[in-house]
């Protein structure tokens, strides 16, 4: 189909381009003055110094269980009661990929995504609080001497709350070629199967 040919299927669909257009339009102005959004996000290792007969198995069995325990309805109670205001997440990191995961490392990330930067620092101080205080009580339960039990290290993270920024240019560039292939589509498919609006005065039909 040539250029003529589109744009000769698009004057036979005016009204429905144009609709969609507005449509569109009010979709990107609105992607364009989305508030932005904040973020915090650390890496912990869970490792010990002072018991060099900890089993590497059973540092990863801390590490699920203290991800499991923090993902719990129970420990998001407790994080909002030490001052945790929006969602959080904590989970197990994978050194390889969605299809053959990867947990043989102690690690787990922790990360809080919100559009108020106050709210992500107090969520994040929150969850690490609840995270070493349960740590602590397990081991605590388990009769595990205080020097020998496995502590917290953070390995790496955004260093604090950051944006989340985002190109404008290059939402707005994918949001106008999507625009493009479904004006189209959608006018090849009012083509092939008319639509008729009545007019509100003097009779007669409208063709989408």
């Amino acid at each position: 189909m040539s250029l003529l040919d589109i744009a000769s299927l698009m004057r036979r669909h005016a009204i429905a381009v144009v609709l969609l257009l507005v449509v569109i339009a009010a979709s990107g102005f609105a992607l364009v003055r989305a508030a932005p959004q904040y973020n915090d996000t650390t890496t912990v290792d869970f490792k010990t110094t002072a018991n060099p007969f900890v089993e590497a198995e059973s540092l990863l069995v801390t590490s699920d269980l203290m991800t499991r325990s923090m993902m719990s309805p129970q420990s998001e109670q407790l994080v909002r009661q030490a001052g945790g205001t929006v969602g959080y997440q904590v989970s197990l990191v994978n050194l390889y990929n969605i299809e053959y995961p990867n947990y043989s490392d102690p690690y787990i990330t922790v990360s809080v995504t919100a559009g108020n930067p106050l709210q992500v620092k107090n969520t994040y101080d929150a969850v690490m609080r609840v995270l070493a205080d349960e740590l602590v009580s397990w081991q605590s339960g388990k009769g595990i001497r205080s020097i020998n039990q496995i502590g917290l290290y953070v390995l790496s993270g955004t260093q604090g709350v950051v944006p989340l920024s985002g190109s404008s240019a290059r939402t707005l560039a994918a949001l106008l070629v999507l625009t493009v292939i479904f004006l189209y589509l959608i006018a090849v498919f009012l083509d092939r199967y008319e639509i008729w609006l009545p007019r509100v005065r003097g009779g007669g039909r409208w063709r989408l």
